[in-house]
């Protein structure tokens, strides 16, 4: 026969219901044949004529056919798992030319065959092996087994094959010895306990995103953060100020409100606060909601201004606001309701932050605003700041 084809395996998936399948190149014995079932995890498991498998076709320039075997048990290989079939012909030679007389050219070819055949089956083991590219002459040969046993493949500085144990040192080595716990795991679990775990069931090497890996090692994610600044943190301004922090009790045994009262009319009464905001913050605008109440049972509406600006170590404090970001909301009902605004628009913080720079707010009722019609006083319970950041930490 001919071997036109450097083909020597197929590979099939299984479905759990085809059991014959097709062999596309020539075999001369059904033991050059050799077939491996994968498993779902990558086990492999070698199959043996007779007990999981029959073959036709031996001798045929055109292949043959694999049948599994389903009775007394049924070997049908399963969803998920992949059927190799292979040709690997033992590395011999066996047929012996007569010194004279008659030879035959039958047996000629097939002694040929048989050599193309060994040929293919090394090539085809060498394209599953790793190789040095062409472009690199020699090769270095691994360790000896006593050398490598229960140690690390690395590369050293040549990009040669060396048994790594430890710390970079001489040789230089790959695998520090902190790491050896965790390539000692048998799975995700006990990899995350390995490197201390946030807590169970987070595991970093579950992750299928990088804020689930933040979540399981308690990182912190970049993006929209808060900070809470309550009335309580808060000063009246010493020009047109709002009345100073009281204690509001609404009833025995039951939270107390601790608030700044902002008139109505015409004065827009404010109070201060500052803010060091962490070092991952990104410099840019921040956003505000109010968490306010009333005096008395109401209805209508008020403003609520917040304006910023940043002082740098050293500068003069002696600075003006930047521009205000406004936010409305109106009363709901009884005095002492706990209210709480829309999220307010970008505000911008005048002065150019920079890191480490200190930032002043001044919150006020802007009662020159239409939604501004509520009578009563409005009752600042505090501030909740949204701000963004672009950094893991401070660091």
């Amino acid at each position: 026969m001919t071997l036109s084809s450097p083909d020597s395996k197929v590979v099939y998936p299984g479905d759990g219901v085809k059991t014959s399948f097709d062999i596309d190149f020539p075999f001369l014995t059904n033991a050059d044949v050799k077939v491996t079932l994968t498993d779902t995890n990558g086990g492999e498991t070698a199959w043996v004529e007779g007990t999981h498998y029959t073959l036709t076709g031996a001798g045929s320039a055109t292949g043959g056919k694999l049948w599994v075997v389903t009775s007394p048990v049924d070997y049908t290989p399963d969803a998920n798992t992949t059927l190799t079939i292979r040709r690997a012909p033992e590395a011999t030679q066996e047929t012996a030319l007569p010194l004279g007389g008659n030879l035959s050219t039958a047996v000629l070819e097939q002694a040929l065959d048989r050599g193309v055949m060994l040929t293919q089956r090394v090539l085809e083991e060498l394209d599953r092996a790793p190789k040095y590219p062409v472009a690199e002459i020699g090769a270095a040969d691994l360790p000896s087994s006593a050398v490598r046993a229960n140690m690390y493949l690395a590369f050293n500085s040549g990009g040669n094959p060396i048994a790594s144990a430890g710390p970079v040192g001489n040789p230089p080595v790959a695998v520090n010895p902190f790491i050896h716990p965790l390539l000692g795991a048998d799975d995700a679990d006990e990899a995350q306990d390995a490197i201390g775990g946030k807590a169970a069931g987070k595991s970093v090497f579950k992750a299928v995103d990088a804020d689930t890996a933040l979540d399981a090692v308690g990182g912190i994610k970049q993006g929209k953060h808060t900070i809470w600044i309550p009335a309580a943190a808060m000063r009246p301004t010493v020009t047109d100020g709002c009345a100073s922090l009281a204690d509001v009790q609404t009833a025995a045994g039951k939270p107390d409100l601790q608030v700044l009262d902002f008139d109505p009319g015409a004065t827009e009464e404010a109070a201060q606060f500052q803010v060091a905001f962490p070092d991952s913050w990104n410099l840019g605008t921040v956003s505000f909601q109010v968490f306010w109440t009333t005096t008395a049972t109401d209805t209508k509406g008020v403003a609520w201004g917040l304006q910023g600006v940043a002082v740098t170590d050293g500068d003069a404090a002696n600075v003006p606001y930047g521009s205000a970001a406004v936010v409305t909301d109106d009363a709901q009902s009884a005095a002492n309701d706990v209210l709480v605004t829309a999220e307010s628009s970008a505000l911008t913080i005048d002065g150019t932050p920079a890191e480490g720079d200190l930032c002043f707010f001044r919150i006020f009722r802007d009662t020159d605003d239409a939604n501004d019609d509520m009578t009563v006083d409005a009752r600042l319970i505090g501030v909740k700041l949204f701000y963004t950041i672009n950094a893991r930490d401070d660091a």
